[in-house]
Parts: structure tokens; C-alpha cells; sequence
């Protein structure tokens, strides 16, 4: 092998294969931050939706110990209320997919 040879293929060769491991590296951090990202909003979705629900039970619970709402009412009122909070959350997991 020649000196030139070495300058003018191995070396320029070795250049863009640390140019394209470097650029897959960069991508990959990138997408791993964007996850991170996405995880902590869906979360942060999720803990929203079930202070919500859990707020709305416990209005639910004090109208129903002042005897406002007869048992009755209160049971489907809760049911509902469960089933409304279990809707928003699939909302929730359904937007932070996109």
C-alpha cells in the first residue's frame, strides 16, 4: 500500500464513517428526549384526570353526608362520575400516542 493511498482513501473514508456514527448518535439522543418528553406529558395528563375524578368523588361523598343526595342518586352519580374519568383517561393515552 502506498502513502497515498492511506491519504486520499483511508483517511477520507474513516472521516465519514465518524461523520455518519456521529449523526445516528445525534439522531437517536434526540428521539430519546422527544420519548422522555412525551412520557412525562402523558403522565402528567393522567395524574390531572385522576385529581379531577378523585375531586369530583369527593364532592360527591360531602353532598351525600349533608344528606343532599339520597343514596340512590349518589351511587349512580359515582358510577358516572368513574366511568366519565376512565373515558378521559383513554383520551388522555390516546393523544400522547400521536
Amino acid at each position: 500500500m502506498n502513502i497515498l493511498d492511506f491519504n486520499y482513501i483511508v483517511l477520507p473514508l474513516a472521516g465519514i464513517v465518524f461523520i455518519l456514527v456521529a449523526g445516528i448518535i445525534l439522531i437517536l439522543k434526540r428521539q430519546e428526549i422527544r420519548e422522555r418528553r412525551r412520557l412525562s406529558a402523558y403522565l402528567r395528563g393522567k395524574a390531572k384526570q385522576r385529581e379531577l375524578t378523585e375531586s369530583q368523588l369527593s364532592n360527591l361523598n360531602h353532598l351525600f353526608e349533608n344528606k343532599s343526595l339520597d343514596k340512590e342518586t349518589y351511587e349512580r352519580l359515582k358510577v358516572i362520575v368513574q366511568m366519565n374519568g376512565e373515558k378521559s383517561e383513554e383520551t388522555v393515552e390516546i393523544l400522547s400516542e400521536d
